[in-house]
């Protein structure tokens, strides 16, 4: 199913395709019959779909905008703008969404998280087995996530603390983590899982941190290792049920996680070392100091040139009066 980037490469075709319904507009033509536009977006853009009384789907339109549509349209160019005529549409079911990631819109989404963004649609593409990436699906399109993950800054004070930082930090350190898994040699099972674990363990940050100059009220009561937990429950239910030991590990992950450092010791699953070591590496990595930073602490202070001349002169003019 292309993104709607790419329908500009399929001009003339018949394609179908899962998108978000941002917008429907109602309009009539100057004999009354009426004809709707459909504004669909994914991560990768927007295009305006047109609904004709021909059709047939005027009277099947869904009313509620942000919802998940699976659209058969004919791409065509209307005034060098890219759109497309419906010929099909329905509200797939949880199960049959493709890719979440590519259903959050990117006109919604900090530009300096876009990239990770893109990353994230990537993995989501790749993602095996089939269990795993609908847990993912499914978390993604959780009224209480959604697109909030794209706007939560990742702290209030201490990195990643701008809007869309929850998103940056959360996609590198799952990149970070699955470099060290590869490196390790975990299998290509293991190193899924890590890397969702890493894509999730500060999704709780949603509650507690938020996206505004002010947390929210109470929920940032709660830590966010708890909120992580709570927001994950119904999905790692779901998961449990298909695919046991792959809910197990990502349980397990994140209650390590949930737990003070001091306290961790040895974890029984080695994804969940790699997920904290990556999650200290992206904070500070953020944090910027580099070596101009250290070299800083150990260069003496400058001197200002006037106050040193006025030094020597005043010692010349000791040294005189004392002869």
């Amino acid at each position: 199913m292309p993104s709607i980037h790419k329908l500009k490469n399929r001009l003339g075709c018949i394609v179908t395709g899962q998108y978000r319904l941002k917008q429907t507009l109602y309009h009539k033509f100057s004999g009354g019959n009426p004809y709707t536009v459909l504004q669909l977006a994914d991560a990768s853009g927007s295009i305006r779909v047109y609904c004709w009384p021909e059709s047939g789907l005027l009277s099947e339109l869904p009313d509620q905008p942000e919802k998940v549509v699976e659209v058969t349209m004919y791409v065509r160019v209307f005034n060098d703008e890219v759109v497309a005529d419906l010929r099909g549409i329905r509200l797939p079911g949880p199960d049959e969404v493709i890719n979440a990631a590519l259903l959050l819109d990117r006109a919604a989404c900090p530009p300096v998280a876009v990239p990770a963004l893109v990353s994230l649609a990537t993995f989501v593409h790749r993602l095996a087995p089939q269990a795993l990436r609908g847990f993912v699906n499914r978390v993604l399109l959780d009224e209480h996530v959604d697109h909030q993950l794209l706007r939560c800054k990742a702290s209030q004070r201490h990195h990643h603390r701008y809007r869309g930082g929850l998103l940056v930090h959360s996609v590198q350190v799952m990149d970070v983590a699955q470099a060290m898994a590869i490196a390790g040699g975990l299998t290509p099972l293991e190193t899924a899982i890590t890397q969702v674990t890493a894509l999730f363990h500060d999704l709780g940050k949603l509650r507690s941190v938020g996206s505004d100059t002010n947390r929210p009220v109470p929920q940032h009561l709660v830590r966010h290792e708890t909120q992580t937990l709570r927001l994950l429950a119904p999905h790692l239910d779901w998961l449990r049920a298909r695919a046991p030991e792959i809910a197990s590990g990502i349980e397990y992950s994140l209650d390590y996680l949930a737990q003070p450092a001091a306290h961790r010791g040895q974890a029984r699953f080695v994804g969940a070392e790699l997920v904290a070591s990556a999650d200290r590496m992206s904070a500070a990595l953020d944090n910027g100091r580099r070596l101009n930073d250290l070299l800083q602490v150990a260069r003496p202070p400058a001197t200002n040139p006037a106050n040193t001349s006025n030094t020597q002169d005043h010692a010349a003019a000791s040294a005189a009066s004392a002869h």
